[in-house]
């Protein structure tokens, strides 16, 4: 039965304060760095199976349990001077370990905030655009620490916490399957669902991919709100339901990238973070058909069309920021009244949005972004906002000025083979309204080298 430290306990300079957590090999405590004057988290060695609390606090092995007892608590120590040499924003950190009470104690640093298992406890699940920037996070620390040739081996919700500084998930409660890999205490520490088979057994083969199963196996609670199969359950004809039949409204290749990590085998799996996050960054392409599709939808103002864009964009997508430009220009010619002002003055928050969307495509080589931006962007003389290019571009959308209100100003258009102008000559002019908002002035552009016809960029 596990017999936790009385709260004023004092190991060396450590305060226990109350129990943090337990596990299958030990007790955390939240403890008050009495010389410091800060808050650590305090990992007890206290393998439940094979241990017992006596009167005095002492930690002691059962007869039978003297030589699991003694090679775990080696490797806890040994544990602890590896991590220690981790450096990684999304890893906590370990400061040091001390011995006492025949057993040892591990002081890592006390990441305030909110455990992943609790937010899921309340919420039930997590959307895609929620989950995937967080799931980044740890996905870049386990990277780290399979760089310095260690394993996590316990990676689950609980095992992540969102640190309340920053909102940013963080690691913990490393050095725990360290422990448990030993054939004897193997099953007191496995958390079922996301220890996958090789874990389950003392010949299982572990490495990268042991990690990176347990991170799937987050990702599959998170993503539908039940807890991962078990890997034993899978077994010998495994019956595993792709996530893409369980989950809705999200991308079929990044489901798909996630099912490849939960495969049941080691070998079936990415074998290194590297090939997983490869396999991740391209399963997020969308196909020339969805992209489409989801242009139109957020060329129409739909909200989650948006977001999905935004995410594909801020991936590195190019066809994304591409298809947003597209977007943001089509909102600004199409919803005039909610960018004329009561002076008919146009807003150009949109055309803003396009500029900056374009750019980043055409920094990619992205040609048809780099061709809207020579014929739909103006630089107007004019104190803007400064943009990612310095330059307070405003997109001025082709063939469609401010509608005509109570003190509106009509644009003089000439003919233009714009994208909805007529076939005519390669210049158009428009009334811009200036950085004050005070006065409009009069701009000049036109089509580069298309249809026989050359011209400025840009011109007043």
């Amino acid at each position: 039965m596990r017999n936790p430290l009385p709260p004023g306990s004092r190991i060396h300079e450590y305060k226990i304060v109350r129990v943090l957590g337990t596990g299958g090999f030990g007790i955390t405590y939240l403890a008050l760095d009495q010389m410091l004057d800060g808050w650590v988290a305090l990992k007890e060695y206290f393998p439940v199976a094979v241990a017992v609390r006596t009167d005095d606090v002492r930690v002691v092995a059962s007869t039978e349990g003297r030589d699991v007892f003694g090679w775990g608590l080696d490797r806890f120590l040994k544990e602890a001077r590896a991590i220690h040499q981790l450096r990684h924003p999304s890893i906590v950190r370990v400061r040091r370990y001390v011995e006492r009470h025949t057993t040892a104690y591990i002081v890592m640093e006390y990441v305030e905030g909110e455990s992943l298992a609790s937010i899921l406890e309340s919420r039930g699940r997590l959307s895609e655009n929620e989950w995937q920037p967080w799931f980044d996070r740890p996905l870049d620390g386990l990277a780290h620490v399979h760089d310095h040739d260690y394993l996590h081996r316990d990676i689950k919700p609980a095992n992540i916490v969102i640190r309340a500084s920053d909102g940013e998930p963080v690691l913990i409660d490393f050095g725990a399957a360290r422990v448990a890999s030993h054939q004897r205490t193997h099953t007191q520490v496995l958390t079922p669902g996301y220890a996958p088979y090789e874990q389950h057994t003392s010949k299982g083969s572990q490495g990268p991919p042991t990690d990176i199963y347990a991170l799937a196996a987050v990702s599959y609670r998170v993503l539908t709100g039940e807890p991962p199969p078990n890997a034993p359950d899978r077994m010998p004809d495994d019956c595993y339901e792709p996530l893409a039949e369980r989950v809705g409204g999200v991308s079929t290749g990044w489901l798909a990238a996630i099912d490849h990590g939960l495969a049941l085998q080691p070998d079936d799996r990415p074998q290194t973070v590297t090939a997983w996050r490869m396999t991740i960054h391209d399963s997020n392409r969308m196909d020339a058909a969805e992209m489409e599709k989801l242009l139109e939808a957020a060329s129409k103002g739909d909200a989650d069309a948006l977001a999905r864009l935004r995410a594909e964009a801020d991936a590195g997508h190019s066809e994304a920021q591409f298809a947003l430009g597209e977007a943001y220009f089509a909102l600004g010619e199409t919803y005039e009244y909610d960018y004329v002002n009561a002076n008919g003055e146009l807003a150009p928050a949109d055309y803003a949005a396009a500029v900056a969307w374009y750019h980043r495509a055409a920094d990619q080589g992205h040609a048809l972004a780099q061709f809207r931006l020579r014929t739909r962007v103006v630089l107007p003389q004019r104190q803007g906002r400064p943009g990612r290019h310095g330059n307070g571009g405003v997109m001025v959308p082709q063939g469609r000025g401010p509608r005509r209100r109570a003190s509106a100003v009509q644009p003089r258009r000439n003919a233009y083979p714009g994208r909805r102008g007529a076939a005519g000559s390669c210049s158009r002019v428009h009334l811009v309204r200036s950085g004050t908002g005070r006065h409009w002035q009069r701009v000049v552009f036109g089509l580069r080298a298309t249809q026989g016809c050359a011209g400025n960029e840009a011109g007043n």
